[in-house]
Protein backbone atom coordinates (compact mmCIF):
# COMPACT_ATOMS: atom_id res chain seq x y z
CA UNK A 1 0.00 0.00 0.00
CA UNK A 2 1.33 3.65 -0.69
CA UNK A 3 2.63 5.51 1.63
CA UNK A 4 0.24 8.78 3.58
CA UNK A 5 2.67 11.28 2.00
CA UNK A 6 2.28 10.05 -1.41
CA UNK A 7 0.08 11.75 -4.18
CA UNK A 8 -1.71 8.12 -4.88
CA UNK A 9 -2.29 7.47 -1.35
CA UNK A 10 -4.25 11.07 -0.99
CA UNK A 11 -5.80 10.35 -4.18
CA UNK A 12 -7.48 6.70 -2.80
CA UNK A 13 -7.92 9.02 0.46
CA UNK A 14 -10.13 12.05 -0.16
CA UNK A 15 -12.64 9.94 -3.35
CA UNK A 16 -15.27 8.27 -2.58
CA UNK A 17 -15.87 5.03 -4.53
CA UNK A 18 -18.39 6.40 -6.53
CA UNK A 19 -16.22 9.50 -7.62
CA UNK A 20 -13.70 7.08 -8.30
CA UNK A 21 -15.70 5.02 -10.52
CA UNK A 22 -16.90 8.17 -12.31
CA UNK A 23 -13.49 9.23 -13.23
CA UNK A 24 -12.01 6.17 -14.65
CA UNK A 25 -15.26 6.49 -17.11
CA UNK A 26 -13.78 10.16 -18.06
CA UNK A 27 -10.39 8.55 -18.29
CA UNK A 28 -12.02 6.49 -20.98
CA UNK A 29 -14.01 9.16 -22.77
CA UNK A 30 -11.62 9.01 -25.95
CA UNK A 31 -12.39 5.09 -26.15
CA UNK A 32 -16.17 5.42 -25.39
CA UNK A 33 -15.96 7.96 -28.31
CA UNK A 34 -14.28 6.31 -30.61
CA UNK A 35 -16.51 3.04 -30.09
CA UNK A 36 -18.67 3.69 -32.70
CA UNK A 37 -22.43 2.80 -32.50
CA UNK A 38 -23.78 -0.43 -31.64
CA UNK A 39 -20.43 -1.39 -29.58
CA UNK A 40 -20.72 -2.53 -25.71
CA UNK A 41 -18.28 -0.21 -25.16
CA UNK A 42 -20.06 2.90 -26.19
CA UNK A 43 -23.86 1.53 -25.15
CA UNK A 44 -22.61 1.54 -21.71
CA UNK A 45 -20.27 4.24 -21.63
CA UNK A 46 -22.98 6.21 -23.35
CA UNK A 47 -25.23 6.03 -20.48
CA UNK A 48 -23.30 6.85 -17.43
CA UNK A 49 -21.50 9.45 -19.39
CA UNK A 50 -23.66 12.43 -17.56
CA UNK A 51 -23.43 10.82 -14.71
CA UNK A 52 -19.68 10.77 -14.86
CA UNK A 53 -19.52 14.29 -15.33
CA UNK A 54 -21.20 15.27 -12.81
CA UNK A 55 -19.20 13.30 -10.24
CA UNK A 56 -16.00 14.59 -11.51
CA UNK A 57 -17.05 18.44 -11.73
CA UNK A 58 -17.90 18.02 -8.12
CA UNK A 59 -14.74 15.86 -6.67
CA UNK A 60 -11.40 16.26 -6.02
CA UNK A 61 -9.42 15.60 -8.61
CA UNK A 62 -5.91 13.84 -9.80
CA UNK A 63 -4.79 16.85 -10.83
CA UNK A 64 -6.46 18.87 -7.97
CA UNK A 65 -3.82 16.83 -6.02
CA UNK A 66 -1.11 17.23 -8.36
CA UNK A 67 -1.15 20.89 -7.93
CA UNK A 68 -1.24 20.97 -4.11
CA UNK A 69 2.24 21.79 -3.20
CA UNK A 70 2.91 24.30 -6.36
CA UNK A 71 -0.11 26.37 -6.05
CA UNK A 72 -0.55 26.42 -9.55
CA UNK A 73 -3.65 25.75 -10.99
CA UNK A 74 -5.29 25.85 -14.13
CA UNK A 75 -8.90 27.68 -13.87
CA UNK A 76 -12.26 27.98 -15.40
CA UNK A 77 -14.44 25.66 -17.98
CA UNK A 78 -12.44 24.78 -21.05
CA UNK A 79 -13.69 27.13 -23.93
CA UNK A 80 -14.50 25.89 -27.74
CA UNK A 81 -13.17 29.82 -28.79
CA UNK A 82 -9.58 28.56 -27.88
CA UNK A 83 -6.29 30.67 -27.82
CA UNK A 84 -4.15 29.25 -30.31
CA UNK A 85 -2.34 25.81 -29.12
CA UNK A 86 -0.81 24.81 -32.06
CA UNK A 87 2.58 25.41 -34.60
CA UNK A 88 5.13 27.18 -32.27
CA UNK A 89 2.36 28.02 -29.87
CA UNK A 90 1.63 30.31 -27.35
CA UNK A 91 4.98 31.31 -25.95
CA UNK A 92 6.16 32.56 -29.74
CA UNK A 93 2.73 34.09 -30.19
CA UNK A 94 1.86 36.27 -27.31
CA UNK A 95 0.04 39.17 -27.44
CA UNK A 96 2.84 41.51 -27.41
CA UNK A 97 5.06 39.73 -29.79
CA UNK A 98 5.52 40.70 -33.61
CA UNK A 99 1.26 41.83 -33.20
CA UNK A 100 0.56 43.71 -36.73
CA UNK A 101 -1.36 46.65 -35.65
CA UNK A 102 -4.32 48.24 -36.82
CA UNK A 103 -2.22 51.35 -38.53
CA UNK A 104 0.54 49.00 -39.42
CA UNK A 105 -1.26 45.86 -40.96
CA UNK A 106 -2.35 47.50 -44.33
CA UNK A 107 1.14 48.43 -45.68
CA UNK A 108 2.67 45.79 -43.99
CA UNK A 109 3.63 43.34 -47.02
CA UNK A 110 4.80 45.92 -49.53
CA UNK A 111 5.64 49.22 -48.64
CA UNK A 112 6.40 52.14 -50.71
CA UNK A 113 3.72 53.21 -53.38
CA UNK A 114 1.92 50.03 -53.15
CA UNK A 115 1.46 50.18 -49.44
CA UNK A 116 -0.07 54.12 -50.08
CA UNK A 117 -2.60 52.16 -52.70
CA UNK A 118 -3.35 49.07 -50.19
CA UNK A 119 -4.43 51.64 -47.37
CA UNK A 120 -6.72 53.10 -49.96
CA UNK A 121 -8.28 49.61 -50.90
CA UNK A 122 -10.63 48.36 -48.06
CA UNK A 123 -10.13 44.63 -49.28
CA UNK A 124 -6.73 45.27 -48.07
CA UNK A 125 -7.40 46.82 -44.66
CA UNK A 126 -6.86 44.59 -41.36
CA UNK A 127 -10.04 42.81 -40.80
CA UNK A 128 -12.42 43.28 -37.61
CA UNK A 129 -12.17 40.51 -34.70
CA UNK A 130 -15.06 39.18 -32.34
CA UNK A 131 -17.12 38.94 -35.90
CA UNK A 132 -20.35 37.23 -35.44
CA UNK A 133 -20.72 34.78 -38.05
CA UNK A 134 -24.07 34.89 -40.54
CA UNK A 135 -25.40 31.85 -42.67
CA UNK A 136 -25.44 33.49 -46.05
CA UNK A 137 -21.34 34.83 -45.74
CA UNK A 138 -20.33 31.13 -46.49
CA UNK A 139 -21.83 31.01 -49.71
CA UNK A 140 -19.01 30.77 -52.35
CA UNK A 141 -19.79 33.18 -55.45
CA UNK A 142 -17.38 32.09 -58.08
CA UNK A 143 -15.29 34.41 -60.28
CA UNK A 144 -12.99 32.81 -62.43
CA UNK A 145 -13.34 32.02 -65.86
CA UNK A 146 -13.78 28.53 -67.38
CA UNK A 147 -15.24 26.60 -64.39
CA UNK A 148 -15.74 23.86 -63.79
CA UNK A 149 -12.14 22.75 -65.23
CA UNK A 150 -11.51 19.91 -67.25
CA UNK A 151 -10.99 16.61 -65.21
CA UNK A 152 -7.47 16.01 -63.89
CA UNK A 153 -5.46 13.10 -62.33
CA UNK A 154 -5.53 14.65 -58.96
CA UNK A 155 -7.38 17.93 -56.89
CA UNK A 156 -5.47 19.10 -53.72
CA UNK A 157 -8.05 21.10 -51.17
CA UNK A 158 -6.58 23.19 -48.54
CA UNK A 159 -8.38 24.20 -45.97
CA UNK A 160 -6.08 27.29 -44.73
CA UNK A 161 -6.64 29.01 -41.82
CA UNK A 162 -4.95 31.90 -41.56
CA UNK A 163 -5.33 33.11 -37.76
CA UNK A 164 -2.29 34.59 -35.95
CA UNK A 165 -0.08 32.80 -37.98
CA UNK A 166 -0.57 34.77 -40.87
CA UNK A 167 -1.13 38.21 -39.35
CA UNK A 168 1.77 38.03 -37.19
CA UNK A 169 4.45 36.01 -39.62
CA UNK A 170 2.86 35.30 -42.94
CA UNK A 171 3.48 32.14 -42.52
CA UNK A 172 0.55 31.17 -44.79
CA UNK A 173 1.60 33.45 -47.66
CA UNK A 174 5.24 31.58 -47.51
CA UNK A 175 3.52 28.37 -47.89
CA UNK A 176 1.68 29.59 -50.95
CA UNK A 177 4.84 30.87 -52.31
CA UNK A 178 5.98 27.14 -51.77
CA UNK A 179 3.32 25.42 -53.18
CA UNK A 180 3.73 27.77 -56.51
CA UNK A 181 7.55 26.94 -56.56
CA UNK A 182 7.11 22.90 -55.59
CA UNK A 183 7.52 21.57 -59.39
CA UNK A 184 3.89 20.04 -59.71
CA UNK A 185 2.48 19.59 -62.93
CA UNK A 186 -0.62 21.86 -63.05
CA UNK A 187 -1.83 20.27 -66.54
CA UNK A 188 -2.39 17.34 -64.77
CA UNK A 189 -2.80 18.29 -61.07
CA UNK A 190 -5.15 21.02 -59.68
CA UNK A 191 -4.39 22.76 -56.07
CA UNK A 192 -7.40 24.85 -54.59
CA UNK A 193 -6.68 26.40 -51.42
CA UNK A 194 -9.33 28.00 -49.42
CA UNK A 195 -8.28 31.11 -47.57
CA UNK A 196 -10.22 32.97 -44.18
CA UNK A 197 -9.41 33.17 -40.64
CA UNK A 198 -6.51 35.90 -40.47
CA UNK A 199 -6.52 39.64 -40.11
CA UNK A 200 -3.86 40.58 -41.87
CA UNK A 201 -2.83 38.87 -45.52
CA UNK A 202 0.51 39.55 -46.62
CA UNK A 203 -0.05 37.81 -50.23
CA UNK A 204 -2.55 38.55 -53.18
CA UNK A 205 -5.19 37.96 -51.12
CA UNK A 206 -8.31 40.83 -49.40
CA UNK A 207 -8.53 40.51 -45.72
CA UNK A 208 -12.37 41.50 -45.98
CA UNK A 209 -13.75 38.16 -47.44
CA UNK A 210 -12.76 34.51 -47.47
CA UNK A 211 -11.55 33.45 -51.25
CA UNK A 212 -11.08 30.11 -53.57
CA UNK A 213 -7.38 29.94 -55.00
CA UNK A 214 -6.46 27.94 -57.96
CA UNK A 215 -2.56 27.87 -58.05
CA UNK A 216 -2.62 27.27 -61.69
CA UNK A 217 -3.11 30.49 -62.46
CA UNK A 218 -0.96 32.36 -60.79
CA UNK A 219 -0.78 34.89 -57.72
CA UNK A 220 -2.29 37.72 -60.03
CA UNK A 221 -5.21 35.39 -61.27
CA UNK A 222 -5.33 33.03 -58.69
CA UNK A 223 -8.76 34.09 -57.08
CA UNK A 224 -11.74 32.62 -59.09
CA UNK A 225 -14.08 32.30 -56.28
CA UNK A 226 -15.07 34.59 -53.36
CA UNK A 227 -17.66 35.23 -50.12
CA UNK A 228 -19.52 38.40 -49.02
CA UNK A 229 -17.71 39.25 -46.35
CA UNK A 230 -15.55 37.16 -43.73
CA UNK A 231 -16.86 33.51 -42.79
CA UNK A 232 -16.17 31.94 -39.54
CA UNK A 233 -13.60 29.38 -40.89
CA UNK A 234 -14.66 27.01 -37.38
CA UNK A 235 -18.25 26.44 -38.65
CA UNK A 236 -19.39 23.50 -40.23
CA UNK A 237 -20.90 25.78 -43.42
CA UNK A 238 -17.49 27.38 -44.31
CA UNK A 239 -16.32 23.95 -44.63
CA UNK A 240 -19.01 22.37 -46.44
CA UNK A 241 -19.21 25.09 -49.08
CA UNK A 242 -15.90 25.21 -49.78
CA UNK A 243 -15.63 20.86 -49.94
CA UNK A 244 -19.01 21.18 -52.58
CA UNK A 245 -17.05 24.29 -54.91
CA UNK A 246 -13.77 21.89 -55.28
CA UNK A 247 -15.55 19.06 -56.18
CA UNK A 248 -18.23 20.32 -58.11
CA UNK A 249 -15.45 22.87 -60.18
CA UNK A 250 -12.19 21.14 -60.34
CA UNK A 251 -13.30 17.54 -61.16
CA UNK A 252 -10.78 14.91 -60.54
CA UNK A 253 -10.02 10.42 -60.12
CA UNK A 254 -8.27 11.23 -56.75
CA UNK A 255 -8.70 13.99 -54.30
CA UNK A 256 -6.43 15.00 -51.39
CA UNK A 257 -7.63 17.36 -48.07
CA UNK A 258 -5.04 19.31 -46.65
CA UNK A 259 -6.21 21.22 -43.55
CA UNK A 260 -3.65 23.81 -42.50
CA UNK A 261 -3.46 26.02 -39.44
CA UNK A 262 -3.02 25.37 -35.19
CA UNK A 263 -3.99 22.07 -34.01
CA UNK A 264 -5.63 21.45 -30.68
CA UNK A 265 -6.33 17.89 -30.73
CA UNK A 266 -9.30 15.88 -29.66
CA UNK A 267 -10.81 18.35 -27.46
CA UNK A 268 -10.59 21.65 -28.64
CA UNK A 269 -10.25 20.36 -32.44
CA UNK A 270 -8.77 21.86 -35.82
CA UNK A 271 -8.24 25.62 -36.44
CA UNK A 272 -8.50 29.30 -35.00
CA UNK A 273 -10.41 31.54 -36.61
CA UNK A 274 -8.85 35.12 -35.58
CA UNK A 275 -11.75 36.89 -36.48
CA UNK A 276 -14.40 35.35 -34.71
CA UNK A 277 -13.19 34.95 -31.26
CA UNK A 278 -10.71 32.16 -32.26
CA UNK A 279 -13.28 29.96 -33.33
CA UNK A 280 -12.46 26.31 -34.05
CA UNK A 281 -13.77 23.55 -35.97
CA UNK A 282 -14.92 20.60 -33.41
CA UNK A 283 -15.16 17.10 -34.50
CA UNK A 284 -18.88 17.08 -34.93
CA UNK A 285 -18.80 19.91 -36.67
CA UNK A 286 -16.15 18.30 -39.38
CA UNK A 287 -18.47 15.26 -39.36
CA UNK A 288 -21.43 17.88 -39.99
CA UNK A 289 -20.03 18.76 -43.00
CA UNK A 290 -18.53 16.14 -44.73
CA UNK A 291 -21.80 13.84 -44.26
CA UNK A 292 -23.11 15.74 -47.25
CA UNK A 293 -20.14 16.20 -49.25
CA UNK A 294 -19.34 14.53 -52.28
CA UNK A 295 -16.72 12.44 -50.20
CA UNK A 296 -19.02 10.69 -47.80
CA UNK A 297 -20.72 7.11 -48.33
CA UNK A 298 -22.50 7.64 -51.77
CA UNK A 299 -20.65 10.64 -52.61
CA UNK A 300 -19.90 10.94 -56.45
CA UNK A 301 -15.92 11.56 -55.25
CA UNK A 302 -13.27 9.71 -53.26
CA UNK A 303 -10.54 11.40 -50.91
CA UNK A 304 -7.82 9.66 -50.85
CA UNK A 305 -6.16 10.64 -47.58
CA UNK A 306 -6.79 13.95 -45.72
CA UNK A 307 -3.50 15.60 -44.17
CA UNK A 308 -3.16 17.83 -41.17
CA UNK A 309 -0.51 20.52 -40.75
CA UNK A 310 -1.06 21.24 -37.78
CA UNK A 311 -0.25 20.36 -34.06
CA UNK A 312 -1.46 17.59 -32.07
CA UNK A 313 -3.98 15.85 -34.23
CA UNK A 314 -2.39 12.81 -35.51
CA UNK A 315 -4.74 11.06 -32.54
CA UNK A 316 -7.05 7.77 -32.22
CA UNK A 317 -10.20 10.04 -31.88
CA UNK A 318 -9.39 12.22 -35.37
CA UNK A 319 -8.31 9.07 -37.11
CA UNK A 320 -12.18 7.34 -36.30
CA UNK A 321 -13.58 10.33 -37.44
CA UNK A 322 -11.84 9.96 -40.82
CA UNK A 323 -12.19 6.74 -41.06
CA UNK A 324 -15.60 7.31 -42.45
CA UNK A 325 -14.22 9.33 -45.59
CA UNK A 326 -10.92 8.47 -46.49
CA UNK A 327 -8.59 5.57 -46.40
CA UNK A 328 -5.09 7.18 -45.30
CA UNK A 329 -4.62 10.41 -42.87
CA UNK A 330 -1.24 12.21 -41.92
CA UNK A 331 -0.85 13.74 -39.25
CA UNK A 332 1.13 14.63 -36.12
CA UNK A 333 0.80 13.23 -32.86
CA UNK A 334 3.08 16.39 -31.32
CA UNK A 335 3.24 19.85 -31.79
CA UNK A 336 4.68 21.14 -35.01
CA UNK A 337 7.54 23.57 -35.39
CA UNK A 338 6.65 27.26 -37.48
CA UNK A 339 7.37 25.81 -40.70
CA UNK A 340 4.84 22.92 -40.83
CA UNK A 341 5.43 21.20 -44.02
CA UNK A 342 7.31 20.67 -46.58
CA UNK A 343 5.73 21.56 -49.63
CA UNK A 344 8.03 20.54 -52.38
CA UNK A 345 6.08 17.01 -51.48
CA UNK A 346 3.49 18.23 -54.12
CA UNK A 347 5.84 17.22 -56.91
CA UNK A 348 5.68 13.47 -56.04
CA UNK A 349 2.09 14.15 -57.51
CA UNK A 350 3.67 14.23 -60.81
CA UNK A 351 5.20 10.53 -60.40
CA UNK A 352 2.13 8.86 -58.88
CA UNK A 353 -1.35 8.95 -57.88
CA UNK A 354 -0.75 6.01 -55.48
CA UNK A 355 -1.90 7.47 -52.12
CA UNK A 356 0.79 5.53 -49.62
CA UNK A 357 3.67 7.17 -51.64
CA UNK A 358 2.43 10.62 -51.63
CA UNK A 359 1.98 10.50 -47.82
CA UNK A 360 5.13 8.83 -47.35
CA UNK A 361 6.85 11.92 -49.53
CA UNK A 362 5.22 14.35 -46.80
CA UNK A 363 6.25 12.82 -43.88
CA UNK A 364 9.62 12.09 -45.27
CA UNK A 365 10.19 16.05 -46.93
CA UNK A 366 8.83 17.41 -43.65
CA UNK A 367 11.74 14.78 -40.88
CA UNK A 368 14.59 15.31 -43.06
CA UNK A 369 14.29 19.32 -43.24
CA UNK A 370 13.66 19.84 -39.79
CA UNK A 371 16.57 16.82 -38.44
CA UNK A 372 18.54 18.55 -41.22
CA UNK A 373 18.54 22.32 -40.18
CA UNK A 374 17.03 22.41 -37.15
CA UNK A 375 16.64 21.12 -33.95
CA UNK A 376 13.49 20.53 -33.24
CA UNK A 377 11.66 17.65 -32.09
CA UNK A 378 9.67 16.39 -34.14
CA UNK A 379 6.95 13.32 -35.28
CA UNK A 380 4.42 12.95 -38.65
CA UNK A 381 3.05 9.90 -39.40
CA UNK A 382 0.98 8.23 -41.86
CA UNK A 383 -2.30 6.13 -40.53
CA UNK A 384 -4.31 3.40 -42.31
CA UNK A 385 -7.39 3.82 -41.49
CA UNK A 386 -9.20 0.51 -42.75
CA UNK A 387 -7.14 -0.43 -39.55
CA UNK A 388 -8.65 1.72 -36.79
CA UNK A 389 -11.45 -0.28 -35.60
CA UNK A 390 -8.35 -2.74 -34.62
CA UNK A 391 -6.78 -0.23 -32.20
CA UNK A 392 -10.35 1.03 -30.70
CA UNK A 393 -11.25 -2.50 -30.05
CA UNK A 394 -8.08 -3.29 -28.45
CA UNK A 395 -8.05 -0.21 -26.52
CA UNK A 396 -11.62 -0.96 -25.57
CA UNK A 397 -10.57 -4.22 -23.74
CA UNK A 398 -7.58 -2.49 -22.28
CA UNK A 399 -9.74 0.12 -20.60
CA UNK A 400 -12.14 -2.49 -19.33
CA UNK A 401 -9.25 -3.90 -17.86
CA UNK A 402 -8.61 -0.19 -15.74
CA UNK A 403 -11.92 0.09 -14.54
CA UNK A 404 -12.48 -3.12 -13.29
CA UNK A 405 -9.48 -2.53 -11.21
CA UNK A 406 -9.98 0.49 -10.47
CA UNK A 407 -13.74 -0.43 -8.94
CA UNK A 408 -11.81 -2.79 -7.18
CA UNK A 409 -9.64 -0.37 -5.47
CA UNK A 410 -6.54 -0.34 -7.06
CA UNK A 411 -7.16 3.40 -8.79
CA UNK A 412 -3.68 4.47 -7.41
CA UNK A 413 -1.99 1.74 -9.81
CA UNK A 414 -3.74 3.12 -12.71
CA UNK A 415 -2.78 6.89 -12.18
CA UNK A 416 0.83 5.67 -11.75
CA UNK A 417 1.09 3.81 -14.38
CA UNK A 418 -0.73 6.57 -16.19
CA UNK A 419 1.71 9.58 -15.65
CA UNK A 420 4.59 7.04 -17.06
CA UNK A 421 3.42 7.26 -20.50
CA UNK A 422 4.81 9.73 -22.81
CA UNK A 423 2.75 12.91 -22.65
CA UNK A 424 2.49 15.24 -25.95
CA UNK A 425 1.89 18.64 -26.23
CA UNK A 426 3.95 19.88 -22.87
CA UNK A 427 6.30 21.67 -24.19
CA UNK A 428 4.80 24.87 -24.24
CA UNK A 429 3.12 24.58 -20.77
CA UNK A 430 4.95 25.76 -17.39
CA UNK A 431 3.26 23.80 -14.76
CA UNK A 432 1.23 20.51 -14.25
CA UNK A 433 -2.18 20.87 -14.53
CA UNK A 434 -2.04 22.80 -18.00
CA UNK A 435 -1.66 20.51 -20.26
CA UNK A 436 -3.08 18.72 -23.27
CA UNK A 437 -3.49 15.00 -21.13
CA UNK A 438 -2.78 13.72 -24.59
CA UNK A 439 -0.41 10.48 -24.32
CA UNK A 440 1.09 8.10 -27.37
CA UNK A 441 -1.31 5.71 -27.59
CA UNK A 442 1.28 2.52 -27.55
CA UNK A 443 3.74 4.16 -25.00
CA UNK A 444 1.10 4.24 -22.76
CA UNK A 445 -0.04 0.84 -22.90
CA UNK A 446 3.21 -0.23 -22.36
CA UNK A 447 2.98 1.16 -19.54
CA UNK A 448 -0.01 -1.59 -18.32
CA UNK A 449 2.10 -4.41 -19.39
CA UNK A 450 2.95 -5.72 -15.94
CA UNK A 451 -1.03 -5.53 -14.71
CA UNK A 452 -2.73 -6.25 -17.89
CA UNK A 453 -0.44 -7.99 -20.57
CA UNK A 454 -2.43 -9.56 -23.27
CA UNK A 455 -4.50 -6.58 -23.17
CA UNK A 456 -1.52 -3.84 -23.62
CA UNK A 457 0.47 -6.10 -26.23
CA UNK A 458 -2.65 -6.37 -28.31
CA UNK A 459 -3.25 -2.65 -27.91
CA UNK A 460 0.95 -2.25 -29.44
CA UNK A 461 0.34 -5.06 -32.55
CA UNK A 462 -2.74 -3.01 -33.67
CA UNK A 463 -1.26 0.24 -33.30
CA UNK A 464 2.24 -1.25 -35.31
CA UNK A 465 -0.32 -2.22 -38.12
CA UNK A 466 -2.28 1.21 -38.23
CA UNK A 467 0.58 3.20 -38.49
CA UNK A 468 2.39 2.56 -41.47
CA UNK A 469 4.70 5.31 -41.82
CA UNK A 470 6.34 7.14 -38.47
CA UNK A 471 9.09 9.91 -38.93
CA UNK A 472 10.10 10.95 -35.91
CA UNK A 473 13.13 11.82 -33.48
CA UNK A 474 11.05 11.86 -30.04
CA UNK A 475 12.17 8.66 -28.03
CA UNK A 476 9.10 6.38 -27.40
CA UNK A 477 6.66 8.31 -29.81
CA UNK A 478 4.89 5.77 -32.25
CA UNK A 479 2.91 7.54 -33.64
CA UNK A 480 -0.82 8.17 -32.81
CA UNK A 481 -1.95 9.58 -29.41
CA UNK A 482 -5.39 9.27 -27.21
CA UNK A 483 -6.46 11.49 -24.77
CA UNK A 484 -6.75 10.45 -21.03
CA UNK A 485 -7.98 13.15 -18.94
CA UNK A 486 -5.06 12.56 -15.88
CA UNK A 487 -3.61 16.19 -15.40
CA UNK A 488 -5.77 18.94 -16.70
CA UNK A 489 -9.26 19.20 -14.77
CA UNK A 490 -10.87 22.18 -16.69
CA UNK A 491 -9.69 20.77 -19.91
CA UNK A 492 -12.57 18.02 -19.43
CA UNK A 493 -14.65 20.16 -16.88
CA UNK A 494 -17.94 21.77 -18.33
CA UNK A 495 -17.60 18.95 -21.46
CA UNK A 496 -20.48 16.79 -22.17
CA UNK A 497 -17.96 14.04 -22.59
CA UNK A 498 -17.71 11.67 -25.96
CA UNK A 499 -21.61 13.04 -27.06
CA UNK A 500 -19.61 16.27 -28.08
CA UNK A 501 -16.53 15.03 -29.39
CA UNK A 502 -18.24 12.34 -31.60
CA UNK A 503 -21.72 12.48 -32.49
CA UNK A 504 -23.25 9.75 -33.26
Amino acid sequence: MPSGGTAEWRIMKRMKNQQITALLLALALALAGCAGSGTAAQSAAGSTTGAAAAAVENSDSVADVQEEDSGSQNTGSAPRKTDPAGREGLLDFSDDEDTVSDDSAAGSSEGGTAAAAEEDDDSRAMAAANQVQKAENAKITLTGENLPVPAKDYTIMIYMVGSNLETNRGAATDDLEEMLSSGIDFQKNNVVVYTGGARKWFGNIPCDRNCVLDLSRGEDNWIVGTTDGNSDMGSTETLAEFLQIAAANYPAQHYGLIFWDHGNGPINGFGVDELFGNDSLQFGEIRAAMDPSPFANGGNAHLDWVGFDACLMGSIENAKLWSRYTDYMIASEELEPAGGWDYSFLQTLNETTEPVPIASSVTEKYYNWYVSKTNNAVTLAVYDLKKTDNVVKAYTDLTGKMNSDIQAGQFARVVKARNGALRLGTSENTSRGSGTDLLDLSNMAGRFTDYYKEESDAVRTAVTEMVIDNKTNIKGATGISVYFPGENRTLYQGRDGHIRLFPR
